[in-house]
């Protein structure tokens, strides 16, 4: 029932919900469109085209680093429809969403990060697709070790590494037979101040 064969970190995608929050805040600070300091007002809800979409609790007003503290979806919403889905897209696929790993094993699925485009060609686009995907939620789709190998682009600078199973081979004697340098899958131009505040 639970699917054992399947790979849950390479081959299986899933909406990454909260975590996937630092795409739509740095796809808003590289826009200009936010800054660390403004203060939006959470009541615990919005409405858009006759939609309620409801927040994890009624924050009150907060900066963007208690938005990421506490989570809180309307600071994210309110920053998505400043900068949009393919912006947000954009910014999802420098970190490794929406393509494979490069790992090589288990067939690696590459996940799903939704464009207008790609809303356009299976139904109409609205604007509620926007504020879902800005939460990692409808229709965006991830992996596991995505999620891993994003979080470590913006832990260690903005380099994204191709993952790696084996570090070297050594025979019996402890003598080496070769080993694995680090690659580099891309070097993500990342502003330190906007990585600061993350």
């Amino acid at each position: 029932p639970r699917k054992p064969f399947i790979d849950k970190t390479l081959r299986a995608q899933y909406p990454p919900g909260s975590v996937f929050k630092f795409v739509t805040t740095l796809a808003a600070l590289e826009d200009g469109v936010a800054q660390e300091d403004e203060k939006i007002d959470c009541n615990g809800r919005i409405e858009r085209s006759g939609t309620t979409f409801r927040c994890t609790a009624s924050h009150g007003v907060i900066d963007l680093s208690e938005a990421i503290q506490h989570s809180c979806n309307v600071y994210f919403w309110t920053l998505s429809e400043r900068v949009g889905l393919d912006r947000m897209a954009q910014v999802a696929n420098e970190y490794g969403f929406g393509a494979r790993t490069g790992l090589g094993l288990n067939g690696d699925s590459p996940g799903r990060i939704p464009t207008k485009t790609w809303y356009e060609q299976r139904t109409r686009f609205k604007l509620g697709y926007t504020i879902n995907s800005a939460t990692g939620q409808g229709d965006v789709e991830v992996t596991v070790l995505q999620v891993a190998m994003a979080y470590a682009a913006l832990a260690n600078g903005g380099t994204l590494f191709v993952p790696q199973v084996v570090d070297r081979v050594v025979r019996a004697d402890g003598a080496p037979v070769i080993s694995y340098q680090p690659q580099v899958q891309r070097q993500i131009q990342i502003p330190p101040e906007h990585l600061a505040i993350l």
